[in-house]
């Protein structure tokens, strides 16, 4: 994983992200603080909405299989998982 300052300047789309913020406290429009905190918030709310399936070694599967269940436990699917060379 890059440095924010290094991927700034390698990467468009974080740059632009970056830019737009620094727009935003430089017109005085939100505070560090607040920029901060919406951030954060907004990471949480997306952690919530967008759980990703928690991994059930479940011993009814065959071997090489992973069976993954929802955020409600319901099962998703069973996947056989590549074996590796």
């Amino acid at each position: 994983m890059m440095p924010p300052r290094e991927r700034y300047q390698r990467d468009l789309a974080f740059k632009m992200l970056v830019d737009l913020l620094v727009r935003e406290l430089v017109t005085c429009t939100y505070t560090p603080t607040e920029l901060r905190e919406a951030v954060i918030l907004a990471a949480q709310i997306h952690a919530e909405r967008y759980q990703r399936p928690r991994v059930v070694l479940d011993p009814t599967c065959a071997p090489g299989e992973v069976e993954f269940r929802g955020p409600d436990g319901a099962r998703v699917r069973n996947l056989r998982v590549p074996d590796e060379d």
